[in-house]
């Protein structure tokens, strides 16, 4: 058994990238190799399909393979008893790997181009924006209409109440385990919503005078 085991989330990515011919490793390190500081996985992907042409499953499956190894080198092979050796063995005992002479060679070449400057900078900044609690997941808002009934025994319907549920969900840790999701349900009315609205458009104003004043310079990276 190999020192250091893949963990099974990754296993499919292993198996996607192991089936690429010489022509579209090159093209995956050349995808790498191109990237600017910030890119996304979503960015990976769409340049995958666009210069390989895999699917999206499997573009996904081999993104989050060169993900892993973001700063691998500077992170685990320099500081501890652990080496690319072990992490190929480890691999190579991944069921339905395709393997091949130039195998290892292309492991060994996806490590070190994704041990570069702007690469690992990515990294350490969606390190930084996900080192929080109750991360933004996704919001949906639910009208609720409610009927006013007249007095005793008038059942006609006199008048409407317009009101909305506000339901965020969020993640209480920050690695966005699905298990850690939680939801807050927060009543409103239709001047809230006017309320929020304002708020929202005051932020996005707010971030493009401190994209126009620093993005020439400094890279933004963005969750």
């Amino acid at each position: 058994m190999a020192a250091m085991k893949i963990p099974s989330v990754l296993s499919r990515g292993f198996i996607v990238i192991s089936k690429l011919n010489v022509e579209e490793r090159n093209k995956l390190i050349e995808v790498i190799k191109n990237s600017k500081i910030g890119a996304s996985h979503l960015d990976f992907e769409t340049e995958i399909i666009k210069e390989i042409g895999l699917d999206a499953k499997d573009s996904k499956n081999a993104v989050g393979v060169l993900f892993s190894f973001i700063g691998l080198k500077e992170e685990l092979f320099e500081s501890s008893n652990v080496s690319i050796i072990d992490l190929i063995n480890g691999i190579k005992e991944i069921e339905g790997l395709t393997l091949n002479n130039g195998f290892e060679v292309f492991i060994e070449n996806l490590i070190e181009s994704t041990n570069s400057k702007s690469l690992i900078a990515s990294k350490k900044a969606r390190r930084l924006i996900l080192d929080r609690s109750n991360i933004f997941n996704a919001v949906e808002i639910f009208t609720d209409i409610r009927p006013v009934f007249g007095g005793d025994d008038n059942l006609e319907i006199d008048a409407i109440s317009l009101l909305y549920n506000l339901n965020i969900s969020f993640s209480k840790a920050s690695n966005l385990d699905e298990e850690a999701i939680s939801n807050l349900t927060i009543a409103m009315d239709g001047e809230d919503l006017i309320k929020l609205k304002e708020i929202i458009e005051r932020a996005e104003q707010k971030a493009k005078v401190i994209q126009d004043k620093f993005y020439d310079n400094i890279p933004v990276v963005r969750s």
